[in-house]
């Protein structure tokens, strides 16, 4: 799980995915880019979402909660990376 984590944080930092975060609002505020991904202990995975604007920290987001964007990673294709 540590290596696919690995492999998914670079495979997103390749892509650079930026646009497609701004595609999304979450919770009402828009996200520039994610800095990193981490697997649950009940299997679903959160990113590490940084937040536009000084006054936003960093969040950790729950896949759940950004599947409703079009681009998110191409329909899921990075599962592919298991």
């Amino acid at each position: 799980e540590s290596r696919y984590a690995v492999d998914l944080f670079r495979y997103m930092r390749r892509l650079n995915y930026v646009d497609y975060v701004h595609l999304n609002n979450i919770n009402g505020h828009t996200a520039s880019k994610i800095n990193n991904a981490r697997k649950t202990q009940t299997g679903s995975w959160q990113f590490e979402v940084e937040w536009e604007g000084r006054e936003m920290k960093n969040s950790w987001v729950d896949e759940k909660d950004m599947k409703d964007c079009p681009a998110l990673f191409a329909e899921y294709e990075w599962r592919g990376l298991q």
